[in-house]
């Protein structure tokens, strides 16, 4: 068979390295997405709501039902966290 060829090492390095760095890029997407998903959450949360007469805050019952689901799991996410 011989000695493998110098030009084949360095291939396999490259393959080695464009499969970390392929790795690395799907984290990341994963991470953009998470983060996008959390920033069209807090837009909505935003939008969520109206100013009372008196200085109070009127939430609909759906946008308190979705209020409650978000506060669950954002607890759920901090519990883990710490």
């Amino acid at each position: 068979m011989g000695l493998p060829l110098p030009e084949s090492k360095t291939t396999a390095k490259l393959d080695v390295q464009a499969e970390k760095k392929k790795e690395r890029l799907d984290k990341l997407d994963e991470t953009i997405i998470v983060k996008i998903k959390a920033a069209a959450t807090v837009a909505e949360i935003e939008t969520m709501g109206k100013t009372a007469v008196l200085g109070g805050f009127n939430v609909a019952a759906d946008e308190l039902g979705k209020l409650k689901t978000l506060a669950k799991k954002s607890v759920k996410v901090i519990s883990v966290c710490f």
